[in-house]
């Protein structure tokens, strides 16, 4: 079953309403853009926002209902550097699947999708040669 949600979000997400996405940033100013996201947690109800954000700048994506995990976009200002996208879990441990809080990447025009852990994010310091397993404990589908 929540493979099933998991693959309805993301095909939403990537597929549905692209024509009225880029209608809708053409009307945006030249900083401007749209953000389209899924948040997808176990146990917890899919969440489907679209929001305006600005380049180079931090925009919090609204999560609705899950107020305890933070998500800040910033996208850069021009196309030649990565995007940067941050999480925060205020009541529980949570990373990208990096085992960290943060993540950079590039295009994100065709969609893409974040693993999310209960992994504590780890900061410097040595890597070990044995890293434990951590539960995925949900996902992120963003696209813009």
């Amino acid at each position: 079953m929540a493979s099933i949600q998991r693959t309805l979000c993301a095909l939403i997400l990537l597929c549905g309403a692209s024509l009225s996405l880029e209608a809708r940033a053409q009307s945006l100013g030249a900083e401007d853009f749209l953000v389209r996201y899924a948040l997808i947690m176990n146990g917890k109800s899919p969440l489907l926002m679209e929001q305006k954000c600005e380049r180079g700048k931090s925009c919090r994506l609204a999560i609705g209902s899950n107020a305890e995990i933070k998500i800040i976009l910033i996208r850069s200002r021009d196309d030649r550097t990565h995007d940067q996208i941050k999480i925060d879990c205020e009541d529980f441990g949570c990373s990208f699947d990096n085992g960290r809080n943060s993540v950079y990447f590039g295009n994100s025009k065709n969609g893409k999708e974040f693993t999310i852990t209960d992994e504590e994010p780890t900061f410097g310091g040595f890597d070990l040669l044995v890293k434990r397993k951590f539960s995925v404990i949900g996902k992120l589908y963003i696209k813009y």
